[in-house]
Parts: C-alpha cells; sequence; structure tokens
C-alpha cells in the first residue's frame, strides 16, 4: 500500500489514536491525506508519533486538520477559533522534521501565525520539499522574515501557495498582513526560486508598490504556468508595474487577477 486517503472522514481524536498504530505499519506508504478532518491538538502527539514511522512519505496533506476546537473545517466562525496550531503541537512538528523524503505539503488552514511559521521553518529546512500549500496561515509583518528564511533554504519549490482564503481578508482590509514592504522583503527570495513554475499570494492587499516587487522577483522566470495575485488592492499603477514580467510568461495557462480595480 503506497497510497492512503482519509481526508473528510471526520476521524476526530479517537478515531486518529486508534488508526495510528495501523499506519505506523504501512511503511511503504508515500502518499498521506489526512486533510479535512475534525481533529484537535489532542491528536498532535499520535499524529507526529505516526509521521516519524512513516519515513517514505513523499506527499502529505493535512490542510484544514488540525484545530484548537475540532468544529468542523469550513467557515469563517471555526477559522476565528483556530490560533497558532502549529506552534501548540511540537509533537507534529517533529514527526514533520524526519519525512526526510518529503517532496509535497499542505498546511493551509493551521491559522499559525508568526510562531508556528517559525517552528515550521526550522522544521522543513534539511527536507527537499517542492510543493509548499500555506494558505490561510495568518501570515503577516511579524511572520516575514521566517518566510523569507524558509524560503531561501527551498530554492527548488516549484509551487507554493501563501494566500490569505480567510472569507472575511478576503474583502476587508488588513493592516497588519503580508503588506507591500514585506513583499520587498521578500522579493530576493522569490526571485530566487528559479524553478517556480506556480505561484498564490491573494488577499494580501499590498497594492502598487508590492505589485513592483513581485514583477521584479518573477522577472525572467518563463516557466510559469499559474499565478494568483486576486484581492491584492491593484489598480493600473499595480497592472503597469506587472505587465513586463507577465508579458514574458509565455507558458501561462491561469493568471488571476479578479477582485482588483484595474482601470483602462
Amino acid at each position: 500500500l503506497t497510497t492512503v486517503d482519509l481526508s473528510m472522514t471526520s476521524l476526530g481524536d479517537e478515531g486518529m489514536t486508534a488508526l495510528g498504530p495501523a499506519l505506523e505499519g504501512l511503511q511503504a506508504v508515500t502518499r498521506l491525506d489526512l486533510s479535512s478532518n475534525s481533529l484537535t491538538l489532542g491528536a498532535a502527539p499520535t499524529l507526529g508519533k505516526t509521521l516519524k514511522r512513516l519515513s517514505e512519505v513523499r506527499e502529505l496533506f493535512l490542510g484544514l486538520c488540525l484545530s484548537a476546537s475540532g468544529a468542523p473545517a469550513f467557515g469563517v466562525a471555526h477559522e476565528r477559533r483556530r490560533r497558532n496550531t502549529t506552534a501548540q503541537a511540537p509533537e507534529l512538528v517533529e514527526g514533520l522534521a524526519s519525512l526526510r523524503s518529503l517532496a509535497s505539503i499542505d498546511l493551509s488552514g493551521h491559522v499559525m501565525g508568526a510562531k508556528g511559521l517559525e517552528r515550521l521553518t526550522e522544521a522543513l529546512q534539511p527536507l527537499p520539499v517542492t510543493d509548499l500549500d500555506l494558505r490561510s496561515n495568518r501570515l503577516n509583518v511579524d511572520a516575514v522574515n521566517s518566510l523569507a528564511a524558509l524560503l531561501a533554504s527551498h530554492t527548488a519549490l516549484r509551487r507554493l501557495r501563501l494566500g490569505r482564503v480567510e472569507f472575511t481578508s478576503l474583502f476587508v482590509k488588513d493592516e497588519n498582513v503580508l503588506d507591500a514592504h514585506c513583499m520587498e522583503r521578500l522579493e530576493g527570495p522569490l526571485g530566487g526560486l528559479q524553478g517556480l513554475t506556480s505561484l498564490d499570494l491573494s488577499g494580501f492587499w499590498f497594492g502598487a508598490e508590492g505589485a513592483g516587487h513581485v514583477a521584479r522577483a518573477l522577472s525572467g522566470k518563463g516557466e510559469m504556468t499559474e499565478l494568483d495575485l486576486s484581492h491584492n488592492d491593484l489598480k493600473a499603477d499595480g497592472a503597469r508595474a506587472l505587465a513586463d514580467a507577465l508579458g514574458r510568461m509565455d507558458k501561462m495557462t491561469r493568471l488571476d487577477l479578479s477582485y482588483n480595480q484595474l482601470k483602462a
């Protein structure tokens, strides 16, 4: 058995505790999907122990999986209950660090914040990750240095998703997000991802100044096929800042600039 998909099965902590020993015996598994399950921080020790035994896992999906409340992983009300779950789950971080072949990981929806990202950066630093999903994790100005370090240590990344997909943040500007100054800090690390083909920076409201930094970071990335810059307060100046870089991406198949104010 090489693939185990238990996504959206409402495992809960009891289910994860019961399932852990069985999963530990499946040491040939390379793809494990536990996304969208009603797990709480009480499941972190079992999950961390299980990951330590599954050393061959290359693809791991834990999106919308671990919360402080164990409430269903949908909706704004639930998102407000989720706080720094990765920071509070050292066993999970240790388990991740043991996956020496890990190439793809989905940790979307954990709302880990700056402290959680700092722990995660340390865990992932030696791992050969090329596909990273950190959407909906409250990555803000306090997290930018850890994020820059994470990108600098994973220059082989091909797919990076950082978008803020919380419903409220898409329509109401939050002053504590990855703003234009953060994009300036990330310009170099993003520019260093020479093999990048897919990037999601939606929902950060970084405006024209931020768009300029993003454009310089993406300059020369002719292999890009997907780019999501929706909900970023881009106006005409922002569009002009991006125009040259986008014009060189002749392999682009999906470009999302929705919910911006792009006027003629």
